[in-house]
């Protein structure tokens, strides 16, 4: 079975707007991310835990930031939480370029909670790729 994450590298080489699995269920909704080039990217990624699960995914998700911003190529990973939901969660990542995304997409963090977040998240992520507006 394919993990989150290893879908979600497809995704980049495909090219399209396509949904991935992850732990026999459906956890990532991605618009297109066709254009991403070797200029910086922008990413945010909305993340919705299963009822019960929000302690447990947040703690999940903290644990991404130390070793994400660590990676070359990050310029930014900040969490948030949505002041009306605790259990709704959203990352803002900037980053170098695409390059340097992928190789995080394969990061043993990374890998690890795309291992467990078939059991955490309510929802299929929303992934979206933004801009500077010039």
């Amino acid at each position: 079975m394919k993990s989150y994450l290893q879908s979600l590298a497809v995704m980049i080489f495909i090219l399209s707007s396509v949904q991935f699995t992850g732990c026999s269920k459906e956890v990532v909704k991605s618009h297109e991310i066709t254009k991403l080039s070797d200029a910086q990217i922008t990413l945010a990624v909305f993340i919705q835990a299963q009822e019960g699960k929000e302690a447990e995914l947040r703690k999940a998700l903290i644990a991404l930031i130390e070793p994400t911003r660590k990676e070359k190529g990050c310029i930014n990973f900040v969490l948030h939480t949505d002041p009306a939901d605790n259990g709704r969660f959203l990352f803002y990542e900037n980053w170098e370029n695409k390059k340097l995304w992928e190789e995080h997409l394969n990061s043993p963090h990374i890998m690890a909670f795309g291992n467990e977040a078939g059991n955490l998240v309510a929802n299929k992520l929303d992934l979206t790729n933004w801009k500077i507006y010039e």
